[in-house]
């Protein structure tokens, strides 16, 4: 096997793993842990609620929950292809830099309404 399949091979392992994890924290319903350690709000609260809006088509719900939910496949496509979503340098990091600021802009949102 190349080293190209196996970087593949680990990379699909790791999604699966995460989505495992994931999936293991929704049924068991494990509270959010940077909240609970920090007592502050994670960038991604809302993330699953809003993830679970939309998956029954409930988009407009899914954007006040958590208004990047749409960035996950995003995210996922970015880490699997290397960051490399398209062939042009410059179009990838302004693709990531909006992604950034989105999920900066949110946050900051979210921590000024529970101060």
């Amino acid at each position: 096997m190349s080293r190209k399949a196996y970087r593949l091979d680990g990379k699909l392992l790791l999604l699966v793993l995460v989505c495992l994890a994931y999936g293991a924290m929704l049924l068991l319903n494990v509270p959010c842990l940077f909240t609970a350690w920090l007592g502050i709000p994670c960038p991604g609260c809302g993330m699953r609620r809003a993830l679970a809006a939309a998956a029954s088509l409930h988009f407009g719900q899914a954007f006040r929950l958590h208004p990047m939910f749409w960035s996950l496949p995003v995210l996922v496509l970015s880490i699997w292809k290397n960051g490399r979503l398209t062939g042009c340098r410059r179009l990838n990091i302004a693709i990531h830099a909006v992604l950034a600021l989105g999920f900066l802009a949110h946050y900051a949102a979210v921590l000024l309404r529970t101060c």
